[in-house]
């Protein structure tokens, strides 16, 4: 907590004091004085609070570094530098008892903050752990805390000195118990993002039945690897709270270096093994071989990757590890990493049991209400193929975003021929591949403002089947064969030549691939997708 000639400016501001540095190598100040005249010994490290008629002896007191004038003066940036000193100047209408007793009140809380922070240095320096160094760091602060992990686990926490120790616990299995909803709320209110790009503690006010808190991170190797919170219980927070909280987090973190917390911490015993499947690892060491025959033997014969994407500008305000946490809870017989920032689950199944109904619209459900896309792999039985079922849960998602915006869960299946489009076009001109009597029918529909394109599309996506179309577009069976006969008569085709009509219905998912669907409008695409 440094206290300095800004420092003091700040705090001051309701006094609107003016503020001219003469001594650009400020010092902290550790004392405040009155000045009464006469010269002084040393005054690197001391305020001066002095009336206006006592300039002309500061400006020759070589000893004076710091000085706070109240009342009039006329001062200039050259005089004050001469003087070499860092001067503020208050109206002469201040009360001198009032700001004298502010200033002293604000070099109290820096002593004490420099007492509270040798104590927190000792706790490191005692070597009993995370545990001791919690506990005892809360009754230094003299407000509860909590060491969370980034899952939002609590590894331990300490209940302050002279609180209502039942009062502090019911205040935790409020939030435990509540906690989907305050990780909705908070995310809601982009606090996560809040206290992630911030190198410095986090205030949040009181609301919802919990108290104002403090929420800071522990980094190790620039990560953050847990997060510390100081619930405001028994005293009030201080301006000085704030660096306390920062040098205990600095504590923590090196304590949890020193004990290896975050390395084991990290997961599973088979986490490692599938990051090295799902980076394409196909050199096979002893070693590597039996980890992968272990993980291969713990899955069901079937498997398939579920991906879940945090969009990238959600990714400050998501807690990712809380997040997997919940996935793995909800997908049973599933092993769940954090991979690119992407949560991976490789969920397994019995040949007749996939991921039922009511499992999927509660996916669904979550996913929306978090912001979240999921992809699905195909199914298969190898684990070594991990990757090539990863990439395709991950091509699910680009596709289903482009092709299907709006929904939260994209199946591969149902992206596959838009798949090999997306192959293709990276060789030739996709459209190019369009039977020319379709080109012919939207040129046809443009011209004469008909929709024989919309009807064939209709037609080919219900296999054929009239009944069906016409219940689709809410025409008669007369208007379905009416309609038919034009299309063959502008396209001058046989709609019997299965060969044909697999190349129509070809050529409307490749315009689908590309976008140019408006010949059928938004609703009509999505009447005949249905």
């Amino acid at each position: 907590m440094r206290v300095d000639i800004f420092r003091i400016q700040n705090q001051l501001k309701d006094y609107h004091p003016k503020c001219f540095i003469g001594n650009h190598k400020t010092r902290e100040i550790d004392k405040v004085k009155f000045y009464d005249g006469r010269p002084q010994k040393s005054g690197d490290n001391v305020l001066y609070i002095a009336r206006a008629s006592y300039f002309p002896e500061l400006i020759q007191d070589k000893t004076v570094s710091n000085v706070l004038i109240i009342g009039d003066c006329i001062l200039s940036e050259n005089l004050v530098e001469t003087a070499g000193m860092n001067l503020l100047l208050i109206k002469k209408d201040s009360d001198l008892s009032k700001i004298f007793k502010l200033i002293y009140d604000i070099l109290a809380e820096k002593r004490k903050f420099t007492e509270k922070s040798e104590k927190l240095l000792d706790l490191l320096y005692e070597g009993k752990g995370l545990q001791n160094i919690i506990y005892k760091a809360s009754q230094i602060l003299d407000n509860p805390i909590s060491l969370d992990d980034i899952g939002f686990r609590q590894i331990t926490w300490g209940p302050g000195d002279n609180i209502d120790y039942q009062k502090v616990a019911r205040v935790v299995d409020m939030f435990n118990s509540n906690y989907t909803f305050f990780y909705e709320h908070y995310r809601n209110d982009r606090a996560f993002e809040k206290v992630h790009k911030s190198r410095v503690p986090v205030y949040f006010a009181e609301e919802a039945n919990l108290p104002a808190f403090i929420v800071s991170n522990i980094y190790m190797d620039d990560q953050i690897i847990a997060y510390i919170s100081v619930l405001e219980m028994s005293k009030r927070f201080s301006e000085s709270d704030y660096d306390l909280i920062y040098l205990l987090c600095n504590i923590v973190s090196h304590e949890m270096q020193k004990s290896n917390y975050y390395y084991y911490s990290r997961g599973t015993p088979f986490e490692s093994v599938i990051h090295d499947l799902l980076n394409g690892k196909k050199s096979i060491t002893l070693d590597f071989d039996e980890r992968v025959k272990a993980l291969n033997k713990d899955l069901k014969e079937l498997k398939s990757v579920f991906i879940v994407e945090i969009p990238k500008d959600e990714l400050d305000n998501t807690m990712i590890v809380y997040l997997r946490d919940r996935f793995q809870e909800m997908i049973s017989d599933s092993r769940t990493v954090i991979h690119n920032n992407y949560i991976v689950i490789i969920y397994t199944f019995d040949k007749d049991h996939i991921i039922n109904l009511r499992k999927m619209e509660a996916l669904n459900e979550f996913l929306s209400k978090n912001h979240l896309y999921g992809g699905i792999s195909r199914s298969f039985s190898n684990i070594r193929d991990l990757q090539d079922y990863y990439l395709q849960a991950l091509m699910a998602i680009e596709l289903g975003l482009r092709m299907d915006a709006g929904k939260t869960i994209y199946s591969y299946e149902d992206y596959v021929h838009y798949h090999i489009m997306s192959l293709c076009s990276r060789q030739a001109d996709v459209k190019a591949f369009c039977h020319q009597s379709l080109i012919e029918l939207i040129s046809y529909d443009r011209k004469n403002n008909t929709r024989y394109t919309q009807f064939l599309y209709t037609y080919l996506k219900n296999s054929k089947n009239q009944l069906d179309t016409a219940s689709k577009l809410n025409i008669n069976r007369g208007t379905v064969a009416y309609r038919l006969s034009k299309v063959k008569e502008i396209m001058d085709v046989d709609l019997d030549n299965e060969e044909l009509v697999f190349h129509l219905y070809l050529s409307f998912k490749i315009l689908e691939y590309l976008g140019e669907t408006d010949f059928m409008g938004t609703s009509e695409i999505e009447k005949a997708r249905q």
